[in-house]
């Protein structure tokens, strides 16, 4: 008796949760930020497991600018579904926007390679992805890089500007890429890809 009893308290908690999530979500939508907040914290406190309420307070964190408290939280949702391309997604926008750091675009970079690896192929995922492939190679020959490696003695500046190359490359690809999967937007992506061809013949300038 006290087995079963113990088994409706936990099915009854499961379905609390479930429409605390549901009222979560509709907080969000109407941009009742602090309810929605409050609403998946006592879910997490309730069901520790519950992915998707980490998924959706890191999304209330991102439009804050709380990048730590996302990735905190996104990386407990990734931890409990792995495999789950919304969650690699958060934090993969989280990563470019707190842009702190060349360890931001990487990792960028590694999420929006996990989710087309994952079967998330679209155009979207692919020009974000030349987005910040090309963002992380204004960022690495940007000239306090290039002073840094000049006084440090550990490279040289040619090898600086080839390595942006190779990144500038990879931006071009994969707006090709958004354009086979996004037809609708190919005015656009192209006029990207000759703002790094540009970018490329300037870097290609400067090689000595």
């Amino acid at each position: 008796m006290k087995k079963l009893l113990l088994l409706v308290a936990f099915c009854v908690g499961l379905l609390t949760n479930a429409q605390t999530l549901e009222e979560a979500k509709k907080a969000i939508e109407v941009n009742d930020t602090g309810t929605a907040e409050r609403t998946l914290e006592k879910i997490i406190q309730n069901e520790p497991t519950n992915h998707e309420a980490y998924y959706f307070i890191s999304k209330l964190y991102l439009k804050k600018g709380n990048f730590d408290g996302c990735f905190e939280m996104i990386n407990k949702a990734i931890n409990l579904s792995q495999n789950n391309n919304d969650y690699h997604w958060i934090k993969a926008k989280a990563s470019l926007r707190s842009n702190s750091s060349e360890n931001d675009f990487k990792t960028a970079i590694d999420e929006l390679n996990f989710i087309i690896n994952n079967s998330g192929l679209s155009g979207k995922v692919f020009a974000t992805l030349g987005f910040t492939y090309y963002e992380y190679a204004g960022k690495f020959t940007e000239q306090t890089k290039i002073n840094a490696i000049i006084s440090s003695g550990n490279g040289s500046v040619n090898e600086v500007y080839n390595e942006g190359l190779k990144l500038c490359e990879l931006a071009k690809l994969n707006y090709q890429k958004a354009i086979e999967f996004d037809k609708a937007k190919a005015e656009d992506y192209g006029y990207k890809i000759k703002e790094i061809d540009n970018y490329i013949a300037k870097l290609k300038s400067k090689i000595k």
